[in-house]
Formats: C-alpha cells, structure tokens, sequence
C-alpha cells in the first residue's frame, strides 16, 4: 500500500505577508573558527510551524542560514 505524505506549506499567491521569526544563538564567540554546529537556529512562530518545517525541508533553509552567519559576521554585518 502507497503511503501519503501531506505537508503544509506557505501559499505563495496570498496577498498578506507571513511574519516569519528566525533566532540566532551562537555556541561561541570566535567567529575565526565559527562552524555550523556552533550556530543554533529557532523559527517561529509556533502557529506556523508545519509550514516552516516544509520550508526548512524543501529549501535546505537551516543549512543555508548556518553557512551565511560566518560570511556576514566576518563581513561586519551581522
């Protein structure tokens, strides 16, 4: 038997704007040596959380945010 998995997901075609949470802790402060696990993200907010987890999945967005911290904080602009 085929199994189904649904996934909510944010509706590209809605006019309102979603007012999407990102959070940024880092695990140390040597920004010389930072690395991916060093860098916690949170999403929110909670009533949005399927989407954002679809999002997270589909656009690799934890991954990409971990490996844009480093570049903008040596950059001085985070």
């Amino acid at each position: 038997m085929a199994q189904c998995i649904v996934a909510r997901c944010f509706i590209p075609t809605r006019t309102a704007a979603y007012n999407i949470e990102v959070k940024v802790d880092l695990n140390q402060l040597d920004i010389d040596n930072l690395k991916p696990a060093d860098i916690q993200l949170e999403f929110g907010p909670p009533e949005l959380s399927e989407q954002i987890d679809t999002w997270k999945d589909v656009y690799g967005i934890e991954e990409r945010y971990k490996a844009k911290v480093p570049e903008q904080t040596m950059a001085g602009i985070g």
